[in-house]
């Protein structure tokens, strides 16, 4: 048990120390406006998570744990429909990129790392995927090391990009762009046995069961969005652009110091939530919790 919980735990731990490193890094290496920048995109790319997400993580937990479903097929089912999600944004945003620039007021300059954007949001997706399924099969070792060889990844290839390249704020995006594609590669390799197994798939049935149970869920993922992240882009609508900048800059780094502490109870949540999946129903369960 006590190595299962490093294993847990320490993913969480090294984002914390590099995520301090990284931004020691990235302030050395930017002005504030361009700082700014970085964490107006950042927010962008947390909303597609809040507000796409229609609770699919949730509902993996819940009914992947369920001893009365079919695991596999759960599985396989919310990867489809994620798939399908997916490719549907990609369509929409090609069709609307413009409306939605104008709509965010970004420069039609940065339509590039908009849809780089886009793409890390894809990948990060499918990596959250196996993420969970570790988390569900209580396989700690291979939890902490897909995490821990992504941030490891980031970091190294942000290092590199900034010493290298004068990318300016699309070396941390770059980093997390090749980052993911790598990891996800190597999972999709060495865990495609979780998803798209040979067997007949309700399909509708379980992104039926899975969208009832994780859509009053977009809700409160919304509700928290607007209340811990927001503020940064209220800055940017409230403010003339360039002093809207410079204000996100210094603001956001200041929270991002505060907010490095919080790790601990990510760390917490990170092992306590399959445990309470998992035996909540055991005649026991007090005694495990």
């Amino acid at each position: 048990m006590t190595k299962k919980v490093i294993w847990y735990f320490s993913p969480s731990l090294l984002s914390g120390v590099l995520g301090v490193a990284s931004l020691y890094l990235l302030t050395s290496y930017l002005n504030v406006n361009q700082f700014g920048q970085i964490e107006l995109f950042l927010v962008i790319l947390l909303a597609l998570k809040y507000i796409l997400g229609f609770g699919w993580d949730s509902s993996l937990i819940r009914f992947y744990n369920d001893k009365n479903e079919n695991k596999y097929d759960i599985a396989s089912s919310i990867f489809i429909f994620r798939a399908v999600l997916h490719i549907l944004a990609i369509i929409l945003f090609y069709f609307f990129s413009d409306f939605f620039l104008s709509l965010l007021k970004i420069d039609k300059n940065f339509l590039d790392l908009f849809w780089i954007i886009l793409a890390i949001f894809i990948l990060e997706d499918y990596l959250s995927f196996f993420i969970l399924i570790f988390r569900s099969e209580n396989q700690a070792k291979s939890f902490g090391i897909l995490q821990i060889s992504q941030h490891i990844l980031i970091f190294i290839l942000l290092v590199i990009f900034i010493l290298n390249l004068d990318l300016k704020i699309y070396a941390l995006f770059y980093s997390y762009f090749f980052a993911k594609i790598i990891i996800l590669l190597i999972a999709i390799v060495k865990y495609k046995k979780y998803l798209l197994k040979k067997q007949k798939l309700d399909v509708f049935i379980n992104i039926k069961k899975s969208f009832n149970f994780g859509f009053p869920l977009v809700f409160a993922a919304i509700s928290f969005f607007v209340i811990n992240f927001s503020d940064r882009y209220m800055l940017n609508l409230l403010l003339e652009e360039n002093l809207a900048l410079k204000e996100i800059g210094f603001y956001s780094f200041y929270t991002k110091i505060a907010t490095s502490f919080l790790m601990f109870l990510i760390i917490f949540r990170m092992i306590w939530s399959p445990l309470v999946i998992k035996y909540y129903k055991y005649i026991n369960y007090k005694k495990n919790f």
